[in-house]
């Protein structure tokens, strides 16, 4: 029993300067602006986010968005029909198919420009 209480401390012992350790880390703070326009603007802009390998880089970009609305405002069809990088093409997808206009009269298309800027 006194053996298996010395190995439970000497576990304890050698685990605890690693738990406790400290790791540096640097957290910067970055601006950015994301800017949507068009002709008509969504009254809901759904999910509109600076994707992360673009800000990690420092890119800046912009997208153009064909979007088929139904009747209800929302995109029954999309088309990302260009994109100044690739890294910002998935967020324009995502976007375009979360967000939603006022109303639609059924297939009415409507172009938006999505543009990402970065600043650190």
């Amino acid at each position: 029993m006194l053996v298996a209480s010395f190995a439970t401390m000497a576990t304890a012992v050698s685990v605890m300067p690693t738990a406790l350790a400290s790791y540096e880390t640097e957290e910067t703070a970055v601006s950015y602006t994301i800017d949507v326009t068009g002709v008509e603007l969504p009254v809901n802009l759904g999910s509109l986010d600076y994707p992360y390998n673009a800000a990690r880089l420092g890119l800046t970009g912009s997208c153009d968005l064909e979007l088929t609305l139904n009747e209800a405002g929302a995109a029954s069809d999309f088309n990302v029909s260009s994109c100044s990088n690739a890294a910002f093409e998935q967020a324009a997808r995502e976007f375009a198919s979360t967000l939603s206009f006022d109303r639609g009269n059924g297939d009415e298309v409507r172009a938006l420009t999505v543009v990402w800027k970065y600043a650190s």
